[in-house]
């Protein structure tokens, strides 16, 4: 209560309602008139002229003022879309024309991130690119995660970096998990370390994240059967450490992640399910939601650098 009073004071302060103990307790008309003091109503939805673009009455509030001012609002986003840098205010934005990146998107260092391409016509590889729109491929997977071209032959579907290991760690859809160096050497392969290669996650994953002494990563398709996803901890020497208790699917997406407390995020992306497990695998937060979440990353702060880059 004592924040909520705070607020309530500061809001009459801000707007020159001021109210002492020495005044009386009598409102005239036009401070009860004030906006913040009226009850709450459900306005009409109103009518627009774009009416198939109203898929919510959310977008005929919008699209009634845009069209007062005589303004369109912008085409719908390709599935593909151009790598734009946005601050964390909003106010300024980047746009890199000449990049076509999908999926997954990871910070690096300074004002460099790395991205998966998909504007190439062999196998998503991992670039680098800056604030100045200056790009470098880093790790070309092609014939190195997977051989030839092709969705079924080669998909980048998740990068992660540790500024620890200095490692990328990139994902080949039904193929493999590699860890490369950020010079783009390829240091290993997960499937060559665990016994029965793929197979011992499921054959497909998506997000993951390379630890100290373990990577631990989200499978699709899981092992324990019956359309489970599942997330799974390997040591670096390939020895399975964990296979998590499944909450639910996930046919595409999905992500993992440790947190410093020790607890573990599993993102069941097309379940639109998120939970937190301890290490029992004891649910200790779980966040349901609608449609479709993609991957998933805790900070301690929205103005902090991610964890792997503490």
């Amino acid at each position: 209560m004592r924040h909520a009073v705070i607020f309530v004071g500061m809001c009459l302060l801000a707007t020159g309602i001021v109210y002492s103990a020495a005044e009386t307790d009598t409102f005239t008309d036009a401070q009860k008139s004030f906006w913040s003091l009226q009850p709450v109503k459900k306005p009409a939805v109103p009518t627009v002229k774009a009416r198939q673009l109203v898929n919510n009455p959310l977008d005929a509030f919008v699209l009634a003022k845009l069209e007062e001012k005589q303004l369109e609002p912008n085409k719908p986003a390709d599935r593909i879309t151009l790598l734009r840098r946005v601050t964390i205010d909003g106010l300024t934005t980047q746009t890199y024309a000449n990049t076509k990146a999908s999926h997954d998107i990871v910070a690096v260092s300074g004002d460099t991130m790395a991205y998966l391409d998909y504007g190439e016509t062999d196998c998503n590889s991992i670039f680098e690119i800056n604030n100045a729109g200056t790009v470098k491929e880093v790790f070309e997977s092609t014939n190195v995660t997977s051989t030839g071209t092709g969705m079924n032959n080669c998909h980048g579907n998740a990068v992660r970096y540790s500024k620890k290991e200095d490692f990328y760690t990139y994902s080949d859809w039904q193929k493999e998990l590699a860890v490369v160096s950020r010079a783009g050497a390829l240091q290993w392969k997960l499937s060559q370390k665990v016994s029965g290669g793929s197979a011992a996650w499921g054959g497909v994953q998506h997000g993951h994240q390379l630890l100290d002494s373990s990577i631990i990563l989200f499978g699709n398709n899981g092992t324990a059967g019956g359309n489970k996803s599942q997330a799974f901890e390997f040591g670096l020497d390939g020895k399975l450490i964990k296979a998590f208790k499944s909450g639910g699917g996930a046919t595409n997406f999905g992500d993992v992640q440790r947190l410093a407390n020790g607890n573990t995020i599993v993102t069941y992306s097309t379940s639109s399910l998120i939970q937190v497990v301890d290490a029992s695998d004891a649910v200790v937060l779980e966040i349901k939601g609608s449609g479709s979440f993609g991957y998933l990353e805790f900070r301690d702060s929205l103005y902090g650098p991610p964890l792997d880059i503490q």
